[in-house]
């Protein structure tokens, strides 16, 4: 595929997106279930205004960075296959730009303990996810000049269709930075920044930020970035004529090790996300 046509693809996504924000920028029905969820049983008009205004600082942001993820994946990486997985990273990259743009202007800032609004597991579990990252991609790269040969000895369109082709490490390590950085400054504007004045609703938006950010990027980092670090030990396995026994053993351990951990990662996310079960309206 080439960039012109990845960029038209990106373009059609974006488009798409848009029309979405423009259907949710006015659904106070949305914005009222959102602040009830989050620990506001009867919301007053003020408070549904207020969670208005949080969700539509989100969704200007969609329609800009949702098709600049997919057009950025595509140049780094080659490849159209990690278009859909790019859409958690451009939700999270998202959630921080809103955050940032917020204003607080009739809001005094209250600060509230981190981890008041995030439970400590997820956090274990966001962390575990970004240091078998690192190591992933120590091991992964060891195999570069394996890798490199084999694609040069073996035509493209035979390669194995589960491996990925000659993506830099420096793609998933940047890609975890720019999560890290992310995820970092939404926790950062929700311990330390109010979003309303009003106690409950404040206290809700806010804990949601905290949660969902960091549910987005234990995805992001499982779903996008994992894979675009493991790649070269699979390749040389799959399509070296006789791989080394280091490969082989590579493979077979770190690689099944993987798969519990991406599959733990994404039945994580929803309780990530999740209210906390036991709050009631104004409990910090």
């Amino acid at each position: 595929m080439t960039l012109l046509t990845a960029f038209k693809i990106a373009l059609a996504h974006g488009l798409f997106v848009l029309v979405l924000a423009a259907i949710y920028w006015f659904d106070r029905r949305g914005a009222r279930k959102l602040v009830t969820k989050w620990g506001v049983p009867e919301p007053s008009e003020a408070q549904v205004a207020t969670a208005l205004r949080y969700r539509r600082l989100r969704w200007a942001c969609y329609p800009l960075l949702v098709p600049a993820m997919m057009w950025i994946t595509h140049v780094m990486t080659g490849t159209d296959q990690y278009r859909f997985t790019s859409i958690p990273t451009a939700l999270l990259l998202a959630a921080a730009i809103a955050e940032l743009l917020a204003t607080r202007k009739h809001a005094p800032p209250v600060a509230r303990p981190l981890f008041a609004l995030v439970p400590r597991w997820a956090l274990a579990v966001y962390g575990l996810l970004l240091l078998t990252t690192l190591v992933t991609a120590i091991f992964d790269l060891s195999a570069q000049q394996l890798a490199t040969s084999t694609l040069a000895e073996v035509n493209a369109s035979s390669v194995h269709s589960t491996t990925r082709l000659d993506i830099p490490i420096a793609v998933p390590l940047l890609a975890t930075a720019a999560g890290l950085l992310a995820v970092a400054v939404v926790l950062w504007c929700s311990a330390t920044r109010s979003f309303s004045p009003d106690d409950a609703v404040d206290l809700a938006l806010r804990t949601r930020s905290a949660r969902v950010a960091l549910a987005l990027g234990a995805v992001s980092q499982a779903l996008y970035v994992l894979p675009l670090a493991w790649w070269r030990v699979p390749l040389v396995f799959n399509n070296h004529p006789d791989p080394p026994d280091w490969i082989r053993q590579l493979d077979g351990t770190l690689g099944t090790a993987l798969t519990p951990l991406f599959l733990g990662a994404l039945a994580c996310w929803p309780f990530i996300a999740a209210p906390p079960r036991k709050r009631s309206a104004g409990t910090p």
